[in-house]
């Protein structure tokens, strides 16, 4: 299946978490991009493919080998080459530091889990992957560089700015959107 977003044609297998508004809201909220951008989770690539037309290198990472393809598909369908994609647990397989790294978290709580809901799904509070990420994170962040992380209500995002905080990252609410069952949240932590 083949869409049209923000100015990019993207092919979209199924299964493949689809650019909506908590993609937009990440979009909007990215004010610093630098040299070496990360997109965690990318998905189809989306974010990955915009942000590739702002800085120089991108790297796109996805636990899900579909989505990895797609994302390599669509970065050719719309003629970006500075854009890579690998698959990767989280940090398991990126090495290096980065400018920019954006995360659009899988933030639904899990109630009764269904094999393939990973693209949303992630655990009791909707923390599980959020918070090893951020286990991660610092290790994977040069001096001025920043993290955008799309979260829900649900999530606690008070709780994330606090562990942030703890880790010397100055972190804040950047962006928030209501939706009519949640609130959505783009938290900024900059080094």
């Amino acid at each position: 299946m083949g869409i049209e977003f923000g100015g990019l044609r993207l092919c979209m297998p199924e299964g493949v978490y689809a650019p909506s508004e908590d993609t937009y809201l990440l979009e909007d909220a990215i004010d610093y991009v630098g040299q070496r951008s990360l997109d965690m989770g990318t998905g189809s690539g989306y974010i990955a493919l915009k942000l590739a037309k702002r800085c120089k290198n991108v790297l796109g990472a996805d636990i899900d080998p579909v989505a990895i393809r797609a994302a390599m598909q669509n970065a050719e369908k719309n003629g970006i080459d500075n854009a890579k994609f690998v698959e990767s647990d989280l940090f398991s397989s990126i090495s290096g530091k980065f400018d920019t790294i954006t995360f659009n978290t899988p933030y639904i709580e899990e109630v009764d889990r269904v094999d393939g809901d990973n693209v949303w799904s992630s655990g009791p509070c909707g923390n599980r992957v959020v918070d090893r990420f951020i286990e991660g994170l610092l290790s994977h962040m040069r001096e001025g560089s920043c993290a955008y992380i799309l979260v829900s209500s649900g999530n606690r995002p008070k709780d994330m700015i606090e562990r942030l905080s703890a880790l010397g990252l100055e972190a804040s609410i950047k962006a928030s959107r209501r939706l009519f069952f949640e609130s959505l949240h783009v938290i900024k932590a900059s080094l």
